[in-house]
């Protein structure tokens, strides 16, 4: 099931990554909506290992000017950060409401 949410996630930010936002007045500032799809995979894989792979396909997404190793790593390590996170406060018990304000 791991793999599925790895390639499912992986490839929604991959074509979620095609939208962007250009900030008006500001040369070379521009976002997009790739990193939806990685936040929400945190609740839904199992296994930190499996975002090393949904990144790779994600990255692929991104402006050919741009590094694709950068990318991947940068998004890589914060998405495992943010699921070992995710999981401690898991453990923690706190109910559903309070979870949510947290996150």
């Amino acid at each position: 099931m791991n793999i599925y949410y790895m390639l499912l996630f992986g490839v929604l930010s991959f074509i979620l990554s095609s939208i962007t936002f250009t900030i008006p007045g500001i040369k070379g500032a521009a976002s997009d909506l790739a990193e939806i799809p990685s936040l929400i995979a945190i609740f839904y894989i199992t296994n930190p290992l499996y975002f090393i792979g949904m990144c790779l396909v994600s990255a692929m997404g991104f402006p050919a000017d741009g590094s694709f190793m950068a990318t991947f790593i940068m998004h890589a390590i914060a998405l495992i950060i943010t699921w070992y996170f995710f999981q401690f406060l898991r453990k923690k018990n706190f109910g559903n409401i309070t979870l949510g304000l947290i996150w």
